[in-house]
């Protein structure tokens, strides 16, 4: 019991810790930083979407990338390859998996809009595959197996009743 609390205790920061975080200790401006964090969130969204998984799983890969940002930088990781790998881990976690090439597809055409589509043959594919993934390992060592109760699933339950 004392482990699991420890765990849970970990996501709970003073105000001293929140103006503290890695991506201010890196000289990000905090407008920029805001700006980058809306930036994942929509693009969870739009992806999301676009992989028909509910709200639930869109809001809980919302959540895994703000707390990524917690503990690392937005100068160290890429925030479209966190949002991502978050969607893609949050889908696993929701019980919606999408398959690896699907992801890989939706993320490559969400960043090169006016790019032809992605050939699953090509060496683009397999280094995007192999980032998603490597991104998807990073944000769960970082959470540290955390299960995160969302609140939408209790509404939606209460919805049902």
């Amino acid at each position: 019991m004392a482990v699991e609390k420890e765990r849970l205790d970990r996501w709970y920061f003073s105000k001293a810790e929140l103006a503290d975080y890695p991506s201010r200790v890196d000289g990000v401006d905090p407008a920029k930083e805001l700006g980058y964090r809306q930036s994942a969130a929509s693009m969870v969204q739009d992806m999301g979407e676009k992989l028909q998984v509910n709200n639930l799983c869109i809001s809980t890969a919302i959540v895994y990338v703000h707390r990524f940002y917690m503990i690392h930088s937005f100068k160290a990781f890429h925030r479209t390859f966190v949002a991502t790998a978050a969607l893609f881990l949050a889908a696993k976690v929701e019980e919606q998996p999408r398959k690896l090439e699907v992801v890989a597809k939706i993320h490559y055409s969400y960043v090169n809009r006016e790019v032809p589509p992605l050939d699953s043959q090509s060496e683009v594919y397999k280094k995007l595959s192999d980032d998603i993934a490597y991104h998807e390992l990073l944000v769960l060592e970082t959470l540290g197996g955390l299960y995160l109760e969302n609140s939408l699933r209790f509404i939606s339950w209460v919805c049902d009743v």
